[in-house]
């Protein structure tokens, strides 16, 4: 993603042929784009955005996912969270999501919601309140329920 947000020289920096955690990719680490995080003013190298990953998810696999395959609709599909975890930006771990465990930890900037990247390209913000079957059917890629407005 580096590149794509004019942080091509960062992106060189690193050292993709080694673990994220060598001492070459650990001096990265304080170079965190403000982007990645909810609260720019922050001392921080944790990331504020991860993608789900599970079956049910647009990241379900290695092969990725083509739009086709998001029958519930882009406009219906969340591809990425905000929340507050203490994992490091360059570390390579996102948020498991399994339809039979409780819903991952969302959120944590805000008090009364987090936001959403939607797969349609739009950001949301999500209010706390949210029915956990809506959020749940949000992040399906093709689960095939119906979404009420939230």
């Amino acid at each position: 993603m580096l590149p794509y947000i004019e942080q091509n020289t960062l992106y060189q920096a690193y050292k993709m042929d080694e673990p994220w955690d060598s001492p070459s990719n650990l001096k990265i680490l304080e170079k965190m784009p403000n982007v990645f995080k909810a609260d720019t003013s922050a001392q921080t190298t944790a990331s504020s955005y991860y993608v789900l990953t599970g079956p049910d998810t647009i990241f379900s696999g290695k092969a990725g996912t083509k739009i086709q395959d998001i029958t519930d609709g882009t406009s219906n599909t969340i591809m990425l969270v905000e929340a507050k975890h203490d994992i490091p930006w360059t570390k390579p771990v996102d948020l498991d999501y399994d339809a039979k465990k409780p819903l991952p930890k969302f959120g944590g900037y805000f008090e009364n919601g987090f936001n959403v990247a939607i797969a349609d390209g739009s950001v949301r913000f999500i209010a706390n309140a949210i029915a956990e079957q809506t959020l749940r059917a949000l992040i399906t890629k093709a689960g095939g329920e119906v979404i009420p407005p939230y």
